[in-house]
């Protein structure tokens, strides 16, 4: 379950993702409470000096990067890579029909 966390001022922010970086602008459903919600990854975190906060990995398990998702009511969060892949894989049934 996910917790929401206080208003992440630099999410509303446009940031060009950087090249590459296959999360940004995904939508994903995530549980939020006792229902699913619709997000939007809206930005990959960086410590002010513009350093990556995590460590970036082609194995998604081990990707600890984190991103800011933005739900449809305006609430926020920071999630890694890996839960970002797993919400992402969730949408699909075993046949590959979302």
């Amino acid at each position: 379950m996910l917790t929401k966390i206080r208003k992440i001022p630099d999410l509303d922010e446009e940031v060009a993702p950087e090249v590459g970086d296959k999360y940004v602008h995904v939508s994903v459903m995530l549980p939020c409470g006792s229902q699913m919600m619709h997000g939007t990854v809206k930005a990959h975190k960086k410590y002010c000096c513009g350093n990556s906060i995590g460590c970036w990995s082609d194995n998604p398990i081990l990707d600890t990067c984190l991103y800011g998702i933005k739900f449809l009511d305006g609430d926020e969060v920071l999630l890694t890579a890996y839960m970002i892949v797993q919400a992402m894989y969730a949408k699909w049934n075993v046949d590959g029909n979302k």
